[in-house]
């Protein structure tokens, strides 16, 4: 309190003087106060206090004839003792500095090691690749990305916003091994219960096209019965149909019926998106340099909120751009940290390989399915990564 006493009055005038306002006037100087307080407070245990108990002791055992110091060496003593703590102090804070640090080090390689493995029952080995003359008995296409899509206007675009951070520039795969070199399958999956029949064909009409780009590429919508919407290929998901283990609802229940039409095999890949969710070509290229660069088996992108009525809605609109600071930030973490999903995935932008479709599936009984599905897959050994592109979305109307 003494301190507080003595430099409070001391801090508040100089910032006063300064110029402050009253309410950071007092905030700092009662932080600057805290602190000065605590600094003291330890100096003075690790000096005045030490001292104070030695000559304490001295002081007993002089009065009792049992020790042959006087006051003179006494002093003299602590004198010493007081230079040589001095001398030593720089030691002392960089030993402790070093304690410090590798305890800190050792905590976040534990927790990292907790993260990734509590619910990582197995190690899943990186599956082996065929060859050429195996790919072409099975009628595979090469995963790389030929296709020209420098006059694509959209693609350009993206390209320009993904170019602001290096790790999703064009250049960023260039220098990895090629690690799935074969693709079968590529389907993007628009899944929609089937009401909203003008989102639905305003998607598909937007991304039909990408079929041309590469011939593993199939767009499908995915609907529930009776909706059967016209124009699109539209698989439709009957209403008698029951899962295998029978607890899949709604759209669990819609993609579960998806698998068991589709034959996945390792070499399928499945986009899933929602009902108003666009994919330009840029996007998908970083797909595919995904699917052919990384060994993990389940990627996820950013979602943007702005293909359709951007701004006539303020308030969703402003709502759903920190949902794009949550991808940007929270889920970027947990992809290219912990590869594991710390915190779940979105049911849309969600890319995965066929063997976690076949292995894990969607007979989930909650009603965050993507959830449920995130962590069956992460308990099987299934890693996760980020895809190093944008799709968008459209915000509440």
């Amino acid at each position: 309190m003494a301190a507080f006493y003595i430099f409070a009055p001391l801090i508040i005038t100089a910032f006063d003087n300064a110029g402050l306002a009253y309410w950071t006037n007092t905030g700092l100087a009662f932080f600057a106060t805290f602190f000065i307080s605590a600094f003291l407070g330890w100096l003075l245990t690790k000096t005045v206090d030490v001292f104070s108990q030695d000559a304490g002791n001295f002081a007993w055992e002089w009065l009792e004839g049992a020790t042959e110091q006087t006051p003179a060496s006494f002093l003299a003593g602590s004198a010493r003792k007081a230079w040589a703590g001095i001398l030593a102090l720089p030691s002392k804070i960089r030993d402790r500095a070093a304690r410090k640090a590798e305890s800190t080090r050792k905590f976040w390689r534990l927790f990292y090691r907790f993260v990734t493995s509590w619910r990582t029952i197995t190690v899943r080995p990186p599956s082996v690749q065929p060859t050429e003359e195996e790919a072409l008995q099975k009628g595979l296409h090469s995963s790389e990305w030929t296709a020209d899509i420098s006059q694509n206007k959209d693609a350009r675009r993206t390209a320009r916003v993904l170019k602001i951070n290096n790790y999703m520039s064009r250049e960023y795969f260039k220098r990895q091994p090629v690690k799935r070199p074969f693709i079968n399958k590529f389907y993007i999956v628009t899944v929609t219960k089937g009401s909203n029949e003008e989102a639905v064909l305003r998607s598909y009409n937007a991304m039909k096209h990408l079929e041309e780009l590469h011939p593993a590429i199939s767009v499908i919508v995915l609907s529930d019965e009776p909706y059967s919407i016209n124009g699109v290929n539209n698989i439709v998901c009957p209403a008698d149909y029951v899962s295998p283990l029978g607890v899949a609802k709604h759209k669990a229940r819609a993609l579960a019926y998806l698998n068991s039409r589709l034959n996945l095999t390792e070499h399928c890949w499945v986009l899933h998106m929602d009902e108003e969710s666009i994919i330009d070509a840029e996007s998908l290229r970083q797909c595919f340099e995904f699917i052919r660069y990384t060994t993990h088996s389940i990627g996820q992108g950013t979602i943007v909120y702005n293909s359709h009525w951007f701004w006539k809605n303020w308030f969703f609109t402003v709502a759903d751009a920190v949902r794009v600071g949550d991808d940007l930030g929270r889920f970027h973490f947990q992809y290219t940290v912990f590869e594991r999903p710390v915190f779940g995935v979105h049911g849309s932008f969600l890319m995965t390989n066929g063997e976690v479709e076949n292995e894990v599936g969607w007979d989930c009984s909650s009603l965050a399915e993507d959830f449920e599905f995130s962590h069956m897959a992460w308990a099987k050994g299934f890693t996760f990564g980020p895809i190093r592109g944008i799709v968008q979305e459209q915000s509440p109307t």
